[in-house]
Order: structure tokens, then C-alpha cells, then sequence
């Protein structure tokens, strides 16, 4: 494309972290490298500010195998960056309307969106439909 950037030997990135986008750099270049706990938040921002969907996806996989994370901290992230596989998974480990219900106390609820709340809403109701 026509990019202004496109003729320059130096592209200045504003409001990016040394440390941070150097972990995003040896994410994309070395083949070893891996997401981390640590590396996860700052990763997952930078991949979803520069639309960089590869980033995106390891970052998903990452929380869905990581325990460090609490499922209603899961829940946030897939609701801020968009993750309906990992949305869908933490979901469907709520077995009970009780485990739900004790979702709600936790700090981040008040951060979900309203269409978080709908798709806990009806996975109560498919819960309650189940053991009706």
C-alpha cells in the first residue's frame, strides 16, 4: 500500500515499551519463543493494537492451557480482545448454576460487557435446562 512509513529507513512507534515489543519481536521471529503468564498482557495488547492475528491466536491458546489465570480473569480477556474460543471454553467449565453464581463476586465481573453477562445468562439457563 501507499503508506507514508513506506520510503523510510525508520519507523518510529509511539507508546510502546522497549521490553515490551521486544518480547513481541522474538514471538514473531524466533520460532522458539513462547508466550508466557508474564508476557501475555503486553503481548495480547500490542498483537490486537497492530492487528496481528498470529499474536492474537497464541495468545488465545496460551490462556486456554494456562491455570495461572482464574476463569473470570479468562473471561475479561475474551471479552476485551474478542477470544470466543476461549470465551466458549471457560463457559462451558461452569457445570452448575451455584459455580455461576459465585462468578458474579468476583472483581472483574463488573468489567464484562453486557453481552458477556447474555452469554452467562444462557449458559445458566442450559445448565438449570439440563438438570430439570
Amino acid at each position: 500500500g501507499d503508506f507514508a512509513e513506506k520510503g523510510k529507513d525508520e519507523v518510529e512507534i509511539k507508546d510502546v515499551d522497549y521490553e515490551e515489543v521486544t518480547d513481541l519481536f522474538q514471538l514473531i521471529f524466533d520460532v522458539q519463543a513462547l508466550i508466557t503468564d508474564s508476557t501475555l498482557p503486553h503481548v495480547l495488547a500490542l498483537g490486537d493494537r497492530f492487528q496481528m492475528k498470529q499474536v492474537i491466536a497464541q495468545s488465545e491458546i496460551h490462556l486456554m492451557i494456562s491455570s495461572t489465570f482464574s476463569q473470570a480473569k479468562k473471561l475479561l480477556i475474551s471479552d476485551q480482545y474478542r477470544l470466543d474460543k476461549l470465551k466458549n471454553q471457560c463457559l462451558l467449565s461452569y457445570t452448575t448454576v451455584t459455580a455461576i453464581s459465585v462468578l458474579e463476586s468476583a472483581p472483574e465481573f463488573a468489567q464484562f460487557s453486557e453481552k458477556l453477562k447474555v452469554d452467562i445468562l444462557h449458559r445458566t439457563f442450559k445448565i438449570a435446562n439440563a438438570s430439570t
